[in-house]
């Protein structure tokens, strides 16, 4: 089993800046109750695009695969998340889900050391984009 891994803890750390980061840039613009609801609101589509990614490619639809990757790369979180669960489930079940080639609901592969570069160099170039849009302010 491969719970409580280092690997888990860096990649579940991820999660939280991508969303503060979000919800920052979107109070730069927009009350700070709004942009922490529209932040809420993108956590909950990339959620959903995850489990459609992975109906996509349950049943090898292309098409439905690639959209959420896309919106896995747009905001990451859910990404992310796939990492934790396949740090945290038993080995047993991953390579379970991998011989019968199922996604569904375990995650079969860990995120790629790119994507999880990826994710933290979108939370720092959302970070670079709120502090630039909060210099514009008048204090």
């Amino acid at each position: 089993m491969r719970a409580g891994t280092e690997e888990t803890e860096r990649v579940g750390a991820c999660r939280a800046p991508v969303l503060l980061t979000l919800a920052l840039l979107g109070s730069t613009r927009l009350p700070s109750i709004t942009g922490g609801i529209i932040a809420l609101v993108l956590f909950g589509v990339a959620w959903i695009f995850g489990i459609v990614t992975q109906v996509g490619a349950t049943f090898h639809n292309a098409t439905i695969t690639t959209a959420g990757t896309i919106v896995s790369l747009v905001l990451p979180t859910d990404g992310l998340w796939h990492g934790v669960q396949y740090n945290l489930q038993p080995a047993a079940i991953t390579a379970l889900a991998n011989t019968r080639g199922e996604g569904g609901i375990v995650s079969g592969t860990a995120p790629t050391t790119p994507y999880i570069v990826w994710a933290i160099a979108w939370v720092v170039v959302m970070l670079l984009l709120s502090v630039r849009g909060f210099g514009r302010w008048d204090l």
